[in-house]
């Protein structure tokens, strides 16, 4: 698409610099990995519009061309942002999940494995290094993610004041809506349970109590 776009500007005394700016900010937009093959029918008649925009051939088509063009941008990134949105998980959904899995462990009876702190320092260095006080490792066990991610485990720690707190380690999380890569409070007391979360890379960290999450953390912003 590069030697097109040269050969498009540098031959096509009609093209301006206005024309080749959209073109640069349409060959900049970035696709996720995979992402292609799956936006490549719905962004067919996008492409025969900038074909034709391109086939424009007088100066008096240079509206039509640039309004061609920025409606074929529109069309998208509407198609990139509904796959983004169809392949995400709201902030709702991953909250269902979590207090349906803490009622599960809560009321049963887990076998957790054992593990160091060292190594639950490194695997939830984002959420641990904002926590308040000493939490005493209990165990880690893995269990299915259901539709939030690949694969995940559950570590029990066991607070100060003798709460269990728990911490969901999502490995290759689907996009949760609404979360960021702040630490920030996304379920206050439903169902008697509270819930922090965080993400980025390619890890999502969910804290869980029965209580209220922000007395175990410095500051949380309130997502």
């Amino acid at each position: 698409m590069n030697q097109d776009h040269r050969t498009l500007a540098g031959s096509t005394p009609e093209w301006d610099a206005d024309d080749v700016a959209i073109l640069s900010a349409l060959q900049n937009v970035g696709l996720p990995q995979g992402a292609e093959e799956r936006l490549r029918m719905r962004l067919a008649n996008s492409q025969a519009v900038v074909e034709l925009a391109g086939a424009v051939p007088n100066s008096a088509g240079r509206l039509t061309r640039r309004l061609l063009l920025a409606l074929a941008a529109a069309a998208a990134i509407a198609s990139i942002a509904f796959f983004f949105r169809s392949h995400s998980t709201s902030r709702e959904q991953l909250t269902a999940y979590c207090i349906d899995q803490l009622e599960l462990l809560s009321n049963g009876s887990p076998q957790w494995e054992l593990a160091t702190r060292e190594q639950a320092a490194n695997d939830l260095e984002s959420m641990l290094v904002s926590v308040k006080g000493k939490l005493q490792l209990v165990g880690v066990k893995v269990q299915a993610a259901g539709p939030i991610a690949d694969s995940c485990r559950v570590w029990k720690f066991m607070a100060e004041d003798g709460k269990s707190f728990y911490v969901f380690d999502f490995q290759s999380p689907r996009p949760v809506q609404d979360v960021s890569e702040q630490l920030g409070a996304i379920s206050r007391a439903s169902g008697g349970w509270s819930l922090a979360a965080i993400q980025g890379g390619n890890q999502l960290l969910v804290a869980a109590v029965h209580g209220n999450i922000e007395r175990y953390f410095e500051p949380v912003r309130l997502a």
